[in-house]
C-alpha cells in the first residue's frame, strides 16, 4: 500500500498516487475497521457502533467524511440483512472541542494516557498526550490542546 504510514515514506509530502490526499492516507483504513466492527455488532446483537472519525480539523482522509461513513454503513446493513447505526461524536468538533468533551465526559485523562496521534508511533509523553511533537499529527493534537487550554474552565 502506498502510504507514508505503512512505508518508508514522509507524512508530510504528497501522496505519490492521489495528489489531492496527504501522504499519510491509508487506502481503505476506515473500511476495514468499521467492517470488521459491523461484523461483531452483529455476532453480539448490537445496533449502534461509535466511531471517533472528524472531518473538521484531520489531514483531509477522504473515509473521514459523514458521507463515507453513511455510505459504508448503508452498504454493510444491505449486504447483511442489518439495521446498524454508526454515530460518530466528534464528526463535527475541533480537537479543543474534542478535549473539552472529554473532561466534561470524565474520560479525559484516558483520552490523554491511552489514545494515540503520532504518526511516528512514539512513546514521549506530553501534557497532550504521547507524541513525537514534530508530525502534522502531534502537531495539530498539541495545537487543539493549547486551545482547550486556553479556553477551559478547569
Amino acid at each position: 500500500v502506498n502510504s507514508a504510514l505503512t512505508s518508508d515514506g514522509d507524512p508530510t509530502q504528497v501522496h505519490p498516487d492521489k495528489p489531492n490526499l496527504p501522504a499519510s492516507f491509508v487506502p481503505n483504513r476506515n473500511s476495514i475497521f468499521i467492517t470488521l466492527a459491523h461484523t461483531y455488532a452483529q455476532k453480539i446483537g448490537a445496533h449502534i457502533l461509535i466511531g471517533g472519525m472528524c472531518q473538521t480539523d484531520y489531514s483531509g482522509y477522504p473515509d473521514c467524511k459523514r458521507e463515507y461513513i453513511d455510505k459504508i454503513i448503508f452498504a454493510l446493513n444491505v449486504g447483511s440483512n442489518s439495521d446498524i447505526v454508526m454515530f460518530t461524536p466528534i464528526m463535527y468538533i475541533n480537537k479543543a472541542e474534542t478535549f473539552e468533551l472529554a473532561e466534561i465526559s470524565g474520560v479525559l485523562s484516558i483520552v490523554l494516557k491511552y489514545s494515540r496521534t503520532c504518526y511516528n508511533n512514539s512513546d514521549i509523553m506530553n501534557d497532550w498526550g504521547y507524541g513525537c511533537g514534530e508530525c502534522l499529527a502531534c502537531k495539530l493534537r498539541k495545537k487543539g490542546w493549547d486551545g482547550y487550554n486556553a479556553n477551559s474552565r478547569r
